[in-house]
């Protein structure tokens, strides 16, 4: 489950046998179909919201393939990582890795799943090592280049993030910023709170308070995002 992201059509067999055996237990006559008093959407739902907290097993699975997702991208497994890098993205940071059909079923199914750590995920900046053109740390990262003042002044650009600062501090240089990128960049970056530290920069899951990634936060955070993205259809609590 934390290595392959299966298919839905996968899962949603395995699901059918978890209901059936929900609805109907161990019965003799195992083709009657039982009734469903409630939806599996509202059972799957936490118990503070009127459900039983029965975990959905696709959303289980993508939570646990995101959380590898983050290992890599964190470097936890630094040997993993080194492999993974020099394969598929030599030339390329994981979060810009070109999605080129793999056949490493492990690959391919963290590249299915990284646009929920871009959408979850960024860098707090400390020592400003994080770079610039390729990783997760301002909100418009992703298309930063679209932000770029043209002709290009500075050459060559900045790379990292602490090459925006004032040499020496954490203070952002307004003029090199204001000569190199869009007003709307320009303000975007500035919003940005600096760790006044000489850490590496830590890359944090935003929807978690203390910015731990965990395969709970994860679930927790595609749980509430499906429960968001579905019709309001009054109290369906379980009592």
């Amino acid at each position: 489950m934390s290595t392959v992201l299966f298919s839905n059509t996968f899962l949603e067999k395995i699901n059918t046998v978890i209901k059936r055996f929900w609805w109907a237990g161990i019965k003799e006559e195992y083709n009657t179909i039982p009734i469903a008093y409630r939806s599996w959407d509202d059972i799957c739902k936490p118990k503070e919201e009127g459900g039983l907290g029965i975990r959905d097993l696709k959303t289980v699975n993508k939570s646990l393939i995101i959380q590898s997702a983050w290992n890599v991208a964190t470097q936890n497994n630094p040997f993993l990582s080194a492999i993974l890098k020099a394969k598929y993205h030599p030339h390329s940071s994981f979060w810009t890795a070109p999605n080129n059909n793999s056949k490493s079923i492990y690959w391919s199914s963290v590249l299915q799943v990284r646009h929920h750590l871009t959408s979850n995920a960024t860098y707090q900046i400390h020592a400003g090592n994080t770079s610039i053109w390729s990783q997760p740390w301002a909100p418009i990262w992703e298309n930063i280049h679209d932000h770029l003042l043209l002709p290009v002044v500075n050459s060559p650009l900045p790379s990292k993030v602490a090459d925006l600062w004032i040499q020496g501090t954490h203070t952002w240089n307004l003029d090199l910023l204001s000569s190199t990128f869009t007003p709307d960049a320009v303000r975007a970056i500035q919003s940005i709170q600096v760790v006044h530290s000489n850490q590496q920069d830590i890359l944090r899951w935003t929807p978690s308070t203390n910015g731990h990634c965990t395969t709970k936060a994860i679930y927790n955070t595609l749980a509430a995002q499906d429960s968001h993205s579905l019709p309001t259809q009054g109290s369906r609590s379980i009592s």
